[in-house]
């Protein structure tokens, strides 16, 4: 479990067929699913990524992953883990550029 806050957010495996992963993600909800969502789809070796959210009134979110054929179960793992690593990546980039422009504007 991951603390956030004052939540835990939490991930169980529900389902492992061939070429797919669903997967609960415990209390989170759109903010971070969007997020995922669109770093699993940029990667070329998915075919299909999405989540649902199953209850308004609970924080999970169900995901699927939909890997292309030609890729072993066994790399699915560095996968997902790489793409969550691009996200960070990336904020951190945002991060650098909004400092650098608030900077420029003389906000300290």
């Amino acid at each position: 479990m991951i603390r956030n806050g004052g939540r835990y957010m939490d991930i169980e495996i529900i389902e492992v067929k061939e070429n797919y992963l669903k997967m609960k993600i415990l209390e989170e909800d759109y903010t971070l699913g969007n997020v995922i969502q669109k770093a699993l789809l940029d990667d070329e070796r998915i075919i299909g990524a999405g989540f649902y959210i199953p209850h308004p009134l609970k924080r999970e979110m169900i995901f699927e992953v939909f890997f292309k054929d030609n890729i072993p179960m066994k790399e699915w793992k560095n996968i997902i883990i790489e793409d969550i690593k691009n996200i960070g990546e990336y904020i951190a980039k945002i991060k650098e550029k909004l400092a650098e422009t608030l900077e420029k504007e003389g906000i300290d």
